[in-house]
């Protein structure tokens, strides 16, 4: 049976301290012998977004990291309106 991949999920609404504990995360995993996605879900505010995102940027890891913040979430919402004003569904 093929084994599921394993994805680590950090929500957060204080993408200040996102950086250090995604480093910390990503270590730990790696020293144990894990390969696996993380996947950071921002919520907070665009200006708290513009201040702290070049830091989560800047961050060294040996795992995949995907980001979801306001713009994602925009792109997101922007897809979902045009599908449900799509009068065949």
């Amino acid at each position: 049976m093929k084994q599921k991949e394993t994805v680590f999920v950090i929500p957060t609404h204080r993408l200040r301290d996102v950086a250090q504990t995604i480093e910390k995360y990503d270590e730990n995993f790696w020293v144990n012998g894990h390969a696996l996605k993380i996947i950071v879900f921002d919520d907070s505010s665009i200006a708290n977004h513009e201040k702290y995102y070049p830091l989560l940027e800047q961050t060294k890891t040996v795992n995949d990291v995907f980001y979801v913040g306001p713009q994602q979430k925009e792109q997101f919402i922007t897809f979902l309106n045009e599908r449900l004003r799509d009068r065949k569904l």
